[in-house]
């Protein structure tokens, strides 16, 4: 049994096997103009080669815009730093929705490595998703990450992420670096708008 703790959602939830997230979210409620700023609030840290970032958002749009743009493959990518990437769909029926992304990171070197995701809804107004490094290089030890998305009232939805990574010549600026272009990329997506570009 979980506790989803914010200013939208006090209430205990029981999440699916496979989607709970990964640790209590230690990130404080966002700040801003009204009751719910459409913004991000972030902290972040490292335990030795693990570096995390917990983070809170409220996207101003239904519930149901922001669980599809959270169920896109393309708004999970790390854009920012993937060369290559496509996405096959996984027959799982423990849960609404499976994939894997292929990706591949060109940098000094090439990286190679499979992100598995999965969905499903938790009750009437909350979704969960978990995602991890599945297959790939060895070089990247561990990504694993976990997204909470919970109505807060019609047309407010709070988005929850919890983001890990051990990898080489990495540090929580990476961590929180995927958790800003995510959240820039579910606000785009839940209202119609093109997702953003990198160079």
């Amino acid at each position: 049994m979980w506790l989803l703790a914010s200013l939208a959602c006090q209430r205990e939830l029981e999440f699916p096997d496979g989607l709970a997230p990964l640790e209590e979210n230690l990130a404080p409620d966002p700040e801003g103009e009204g009751d719910w700023p459409e913004e991000l609030s972030m902290v972040s840290g490292d335990d030795g080669d693990l570096h995390w970032t917990h983070a809170r958002a409220y996207v101003h749009a239904s519930v149901e815009a922001v669980v599809a743009a959270v169920e896109e493959p393309e708004v999970g990518v790390d854009r920012r730093r993937v060369a290559e990437w496509d996405a096959e769909t996984l027959d799982d029926p423990d849960y609404d929705l499976s994939y894997v992304v292929h990706t591949t990171v060109v940098d000094l070197v090439t990286v190679e490595y499979d992100l598995t995701w999965r969905h499903g809804q938790v009750d009437d107004t909350v979704w969960g998703t978990r995602f991890q490094k599945t297959e790939g290089d060895a070089l990247i030890k561990l990504i694993e990450g976990s997204i909470v998305t919970a109505e807060v009232v019609n047309g407010v939805t709070e988005v929850q992420v919890i983001y890990h990574l051990e990898a080489p010549m990495t540090s929580t600026e990476d961590t929180e670096s995927f958790v800003t272009d995510f959240y820039a990329s579910v606000t785009a997506a839940a209202h119609g708008e093109p997702l953003p570009t990198y160079e």
